[in-house]
């Protein structure tokens, strides 16, 4: 509907053509981001994406195309050792620091899918994996957020 509305051009998978650099549309003055240019991804290239169709838009605008640092607000002073404990507690992982560096370990092994047993398999076609309980999803998002452990 948006991009008929705009005469904006579509692509391929019914997504609107951006240029990946700029984020700009096919239309003058007309920048895109997120799901509308990409499909379904990742918040994250989402975010990316607007970043660069904002610089792009100051640019566009007679800006120099340079995004204000974004400022962390707190509701109390903490110490990086506080942050450290607080979050140690939380996450029931073990934090140590050693001449300034942060090193973190898990605790908590990834939990374990529930399968359709063996027998089961081989006489219907239902679903292997039964997905987790409530429980066990809550558990697995307790666990440390470095996915490149492997655990």
């Amino acid at each position: 509907e948006v991009p008929e509305q705009f005469k904006l051009e579509i692509g391929r998978g019914n997504i609107i053509v951006a240029d990946p650099e700029t984020m700009a549309s096919s239309k003058e003055g007309v920048f895109t981001a997120g799901d509308a240019v990409t499909g379904p991804a990742s918040v994250v290239e989402a975010v990316g994406a607007a970043k660069k169709a904002a610089i792009s838009i100051d640019k566009h605008l007679g800006g120099k195309g340079v995004l204000p640092v974004e400022e962390i607000k707190v509701k109390e002073p903490t110490s990086r050792h506080t942050f450290l404990e607080r979050w140690q507690e939380k996450r029931e992982v073990e934090v140590s620091i050693v001449d300034g560096s942060v090193s973190v370990s898990v605790e908590k092994k990834r939990t374990e899918m529930p399968r359709l047993p063996i027998e089961d398999r081989l006489q219907r076609f239902d679903e292997v994996e039964l997905g987790l309980t409530k429980e066990m999803a809550i558990a697995e998002g307790q666990r440390c957020w470095r996915c490149d452990l492997e655990q």
